[in-house]
């Protein structure tokens, strides 16, 4: 019965083969860019601009640094506090409420 699909249908078995020889490199395609999206690291950057609980303005610039390996985030801000850079773990929330403050204590944690 195969012979007589074959006869009816020469080009079916042509078809069947290059199918068979265009698909079979696409799983290594797959892997191959994969591999290479690991090694990606996005940039973690934001600007906060904005009125404080007493009505005076700040801007505050959170980013991170490559330091020794490391990964060490840090804040460029101006506000009531003055302005500075600091380097510190602490949330851009809780930067948020020091810069407001005029006689708050920001200090660098690394």
């Amino acid at each position: 019965m195969n012979t007589d699909l074959l006869k009816v249908f020469p080009s079916a078995g042509l078809t069947a083969f290059f199918f068979a020889l265009f698909i079979q490199p696409l799983p290594s395609l797959a892997n191959s860019a994969q591999a290479s999206t690991s090694e990606w690291k996005e940039e973690v950057s934001f600007t906060y601009a904005g009125k404080c609980f007493n009505g005076k303005s700040y801007w505050m610039y959170a980013s991170e640094k490559i330091e020794n390996g490391n990964v060490v985030p840090y804040f460029i801000y101006k506000g009531p506090v003055g302005s500075g850079t600091v380097r510190t773990a602490t949330s851009p929330k809780v930067m948020v409420q020091r810069i407001c403050r005029e006689k708050a204590d920001i200090v660098d944690n690394f």
